[in-house]
């Protein structure tokens, strides 16, 4: 099975990815590296509504810790972290335990690779010191089987604004892709739009998995401005790998966070192969941007 992980974080949030889990019959011995709020008077300064600057990747498959997956652990954690004149962690603590220190644990260790624009009081000058509070909640789901599937996301647009988004899943397209299309699609649309982005009305995105000897799905309706595709191989996890870009037109620049040559939908999938020793282990994931222009 596979897990997510939510992030609501004093006004910020982001989703993280699905990770396999397999059972275990023990925990191992709960030893804190991080620690629970315990202190009487409280030493740290307020909490503040800060800017996040960078952040790790909360979507990568492997984020959920192997042992929690092991044990089928979940839970929801609160956290606080100190935060320098700079904009750094420089330490975090547990406000709300998850139940286990593992979730905790992890929940700390990635919050710490964080970073936030300096707060500045009225005269502009850079705060010595603030705080930032996040909740993480860490779920297990299931598992899709690799097949052939398709994601539609349609747009409303008006310039460069979002009126209206839709997404629709068919086939074997995981249903995590169906939970964060509009938001993530939605924030980078200069992107995938490129020479587009500003002046269609109606957009749609497409997004195809094929396995590897499977006929193609049908494309979109509209005007393809885009258009993008990717090779890839499954590893035993069920993880993406070996991700290869065999078609790459039409798109604006990429977002930073937009590094990773799987790209966002495969890096935000754990698919299940068939058994037996046909079963496809590559396949093709195919996007193409759909656009209509005003009348």
């Amino acid at each position: 099975m596979f897990a997510s992980i939510l992030i609501a974080v004093a006004g910020w949030a982001g989703a993280a990815q699905p990770v396999p889990r397999t059972p275990a019959p023990t925990a191992p011995a709960e030893v804190r590296r991080h620690p629970l709020y315990t202190e009487r008077p409280d030493t740290w300064p307020e909490p503040a509504r800060l800017t996040v600057r960078a952040t790790p990747d909360w979507s990568d498959h492997e984020t959920y810790p192997p042992a929690a997956r092991r044990l089928e652990l979940e839970g929801a954690v609160m956290i606080e972290m100190r935060i320098d004149a700079a904009g750094v962690p420089r330490a975090c603590r547990i406000l709300v335990s998850s139940g286990h220190v593992i979730l905790d644990d992890a929940t700390c260790d990635r919050a710490l690779e964080m970073r936030f624009e300096p707060l500045r009081g009225p005269d502009g000058r850079a705060a010595a010191e603030t705080s930032y509070r996040a909740r993480v909640n860490w779920l297990l789901t299931d598992p899709t089987s690799f097949g052939a599937g398709q994601l539609i996301v349609r747009f409303e647009l008006s310039g460069d604004q979002v009126l209206s988004c839709r997404a629709d899943r068919s086939g074997a397209a995981p249903e995590e892709w169906q939970r964060f299309a509009c938001r993530s699609l939605g924030a980078a649309l200069e992107h995938y739009l490129g020479d587009a982005f500003g002046r269609a009305e109606r957009a749609a995105i497409v997004v195809s998995i094929e396995p590897a000897g499977a006929s193609p799905t049908a494309a979109g309706a509209g005007r393809r401005v885009a258009h993008r595709r990717i090779a890839f191989d499954i590893d035993s996890e069920g993880h993406a790998r070996n991700c290869r870009k065999t078609l790459d037109l039409g798109f604006g620049p990429a977002p930073r966070d937009y590094a990773d040559t799987c790209g966002l939908f495969l890096s935000r999938a754990w698919l299940e192969p068939g058994r037996g020793e046909g079963a496809p282990r590559s396949g093709t994931l195919d996007l193409g941007v759909y656009v209509e222009a005003p009348r």
